[in-house]
């Protein structure tokens, strides 16, 4: 019988009380509390010894100035850096909880990292005075400013009235929370919490006292369980992760680091326990995490700064201007390295490079907590260690950064790692300390240790007994949709630019779907009678082929554009889903994205056709060319919206083009030219009602007069006009009214589709 390997390995204290400094090593945690002046160096007589070559005698001092911890370099010989940052000699830096000083050794790249902790008695960075006027809380022209990108222009207004204060969100993106809840207007009560992006404020009746929460929010995970059917997924899991630091989730396939990931993220709701992101519960700082899913979620043919640009306009506030913007996108691939390859199309990255594109379009939005999913998947081992030394100057720069992998050999740069199986929690530590813990060599063994589940070093030690905490019942945060406040006709205008950019980039593609229309054309023109519609010799059988034709042709060519529009995309889609793009702009922008590609499929089409086939000058109330290419246009609408609805329904673009035939062949089948749709209502009629060609067949008819022509053989009219091409006003307009209805349900099925995959 398996032994349950869960254990709690107490590298990880609770927050201290007295300002500190901490340094993970191989046995342990070090912390070194803070007075009036900590001096730090390789001299024995330094507060904080550290015996160690690379670290000058008297290197760097803490010292507390008016309720402040400055750092100072002492003109050491390696440097002094913060955060990723160095310190110029005897320039003086206040440090902020959660900060990281590194005493680097530049020859062999090792380091030693220290980590400020601040403390439970936090410092509020502002005063903020209230008087009898509204105060304005945005990003800039405000009486407030709150600089992050996530903050709207004007976010939100504190108004004042004989009941007191009220604070009103302003229509903002990312939403107001007062005490973890979004609000649209709300009565403030003493010590209030107002959350604003990264910004927390308390409410002390007359004043505001301001926290800029950047790089100082710790996650907490408190007893997470999670069920996927009948199948436990996780099972009482519970760390805590510092702020600022770099963290990996560890395990074999199946252990459920990506549920978990997903979790931390509130991309997903725990069936027992919670999150917290700073100690509230995720919803009031959902726009603060950026989450990287495991597939690439890139355009490949965009370039690289072309595709972070709409992936900002998405993200950010409406109020965002185009210069913020480029500088934002310019500032995120600076942080990332790409600046030199902004040009270059996604798809000629190398592997480690589009990893690091998708890293930056997470880095528009300064996120402080990143989410990482199997980055490193299909990576060499020196790009794998690159993206390692990029997540680790992410995390130096004042991020959380946590990331779940299968690799080991990076593993030494990280502050925590974590370990699963098969479910549980089996280590929550410092890298350098796992192997003595699970009794082996090194990391690699750990994997078959845990997928073994079993291990005589392993079992023979004790089981640890821990007491139970608890039951914390799962706490259900707020929807994105209802944080991410982003105008649809907004979305659906950069939606259908970056639609419109794709196809025409993807050249070759292009080129073939616009190549159908004249090869069709030609062929057609080829086989169709000249006098088939007009002529002593013009028969409605002859007539009634070559409209089938542009009828099931035109159906066609919608079919075939969008097939592949959504699940060539679908890791995009669930991304920008994540980030607040609803469902209506994306869909109906890829229907306007693609209408410029079929009006010229259509003309081309009748062009040919027309070049052959002799017309007749009468037509129902428009001329004849304009009525033929409306229902051309028309049923390939109708095609174009129910290929989308495959497209939705597949999961990969293969398996969507193996689907159009089963869309295709009904067209065929119940256009009602080839077989006959029967008497009366039928069940070949009926079908029929399901069909796009069969409304396009009906209006071509009326237009060219179908009742007109004599039938073969014999030449003789029928005796009652056919119902379906009666040459009416009425009749035409009722059969180009179901082409638009048969989009409109193939449109909204497509939406319900994408819904219920959410």
């Amino acid at each position: 019988m398996t032994q349950d390997h869960t254990r709690r390995n107490p590298h990880i204290p609770s927050r201290p009380f007295r300002p500190v400094l901490e340094r993970e090593t191989a046995t342990g945690l070090q912390v070194v509390a803070l007075n009036t002046t900590l001096l730090i160096g390789r001299d024995g007589n330094c507060d904080l010894c550290l015996d160690i070559e690379f670290v000058s005698l008297r290197h760097a001092r803490v010292t507390l100035d008016h309720g402040n911890y400055i750092l100072t370099d002492l003109h050491s010989t390696n440097g002094t850096f913060v955060n990723g940052h160095p310190l110029l000699p005897e320039q003086p830096y206040i440090l902020i909880d959660g900060d990281v000083l590194c005493l680097d050794d530049p020859a062999n790249a090792d380091s030693i990292r220290l980590r400020f902790r601040a403390g439970t008695i936090g410092v509020p960075t502002h005063v903020h005075a209230l008087t009898n006027t509204a105060v304005t809380l945005g990003r800039t022209h405000a009486d407030i400013i709150l600089d992050h990108p996530q903050v709207s222009r004007h976010h939100a207004r504190i108004e004042v009235d004989q009941a007191g204060y009220s604070i009103v969100d302003l229509n903002s993106t990312n939403g107001t929370f007062v005490n973890g809840h979004p609000i649209t207007q709300t009565l403030l009560q003493l010590d209030d919490i107002i959350q604003i992006g990264t910004f927390r404020f308390v409410y002390q009746g007359d004043h505001l006292k301001e926290y800029d929460q950047r790089g100082t929010l710790r996650v907490e995970a408190q007893q997470l369980s999670y069920r996927a059917g009948n199948q436990l997924i996780l099972q009482d899991v519970s760390l805590t992760i510092k702020p600022r630091s770099l963290v990996a989730i560890v395990g074999a396939s199946g252990a459920g680091k990506s549920t978990l990931l997903g979790l931390l993220a509130g991309h997903a709701t725990p069936d027992q326990g919670r999150v917290l992101l700073g100690g509230t519960t995720l919803a009031p700082s959902m726009a603060a995490i950026g989450f990287v899913p495991q597939e690439e979620a890139l355009h490949r043919t965009l370039p690289t700064e072309r595709a972070l640009m709409y992936a900002a306009r998405l993200r950010l506030p409406a109020d965002t201007s185009a210069n913020e913007i480029t500088e934002r996108v310019h500032k995120a691939l600076a942080e990332v390295g790409l600046t030199d390859r902004r040009s270059i199309p996604i798809g000629a990255l190398s592997g480690g490079q589009r990893r690091r594109v998708a890293i930056a379009a997470e880095l528009l939005a300064d996120p402080v907590l990143f989410v990482l999913d199997e980055p490193t998947a299909g990576l060499d081992p020196g790009l794998e260690r690159r993206l390692f030394a990029t997540l680790r100057t992410l995390a130096n720069s004042g991020r959380t950064v946590i990331v779940a992998t299968h690799a080991t050999t990076s593993l030494g740069i990280c502050d925590q790692i974590v370990f699963l199986a098969h479910g549980r929690l089996v280590y929550d530590g410092p890298p350098a300390a796992a192997p003595a813990f699970f009794g082996v060599d090194d990391l690699a063994e750990i994997y078959a240790l845990l997928t073994e589940g079993t291990n005589t070093r392993t079992d023979a030690m004790p089981p640890r007994i821990d007491a139970m905490p608890p039951r914390i019942d799962a706490m259900h945060g707020v929807s994105t949709d209802a944080i991410h406040r982003v105008a649809p006709i907004r979305q659906f205008a950069v939606l259908t630019e970056r639609a419109l950019e794709l196809v025409y980039r993807d050249r070759r593609n292009l080129a073939i779907l616009l190549a159908q229309a004249p090869a069709i054309g030609l062929l057609l023109a080829l086989v169709a009678r000249a006098d088939a519609l007009v002529g002593e010799r013009a028969a409605a059988n002859e007539a009634k082929k070559v409209l089938f034709i542009l009828a099931t042709t035109a159906v066609w060519f919608g079919i075939i554009n969008a097939a592949r529009t959504i699940a060539g995309e679908w890791a995009v889609y669930r991304r920008e889903r994540l980030a607040g793009v609803q469902i209506g702009a994306y869909v109906c922008s890829k229907v306007v994205a693609l209408m410029p590609l079929l009006l010229i499929q259509a003309l081309t089409l009748l062009l040919l056709v027309a070049l052959k086939v002799q017309l007749p000058a009468t037509s129902v109330f428009l001329p004849l060319p304009i009525e033929l290419l409306i229902t051309t246009f028309l049923a390939g609408l109708t095609g174009t919206t129910l290929g989308l609805v495959i497209s939705a329904a597949a999961t990969t673009p293969d398996r969507a083009t193996s689907l159009v035939p089963l869309a295709l062949i009904p067209q065929i089948l119940f256009a009602g030219a080839i077989f006959s749709l029967g008497d009366g209502i039928s069940i070949q009629r009926v079908l029929s009602w399901l069909t796009a060609s069969r409304w396009a067949l009906d209006a071509f008819g009326a237009s060219a007069n179908l009742n007109s022509l004599p039938v073969l053989p014999g030449m003789l009219r029928p005796l009652t006009p056919a119902p379906e091409y009666l040459n009416t006003p009425i009749h035409l307009f009722s059969s180009w009214l179901m082409l638009l209805a048969y989009s409109a349900i193939c449109l909204l099925s497509t939406a319900v589709i994408l819904w219920r995959k959410r």
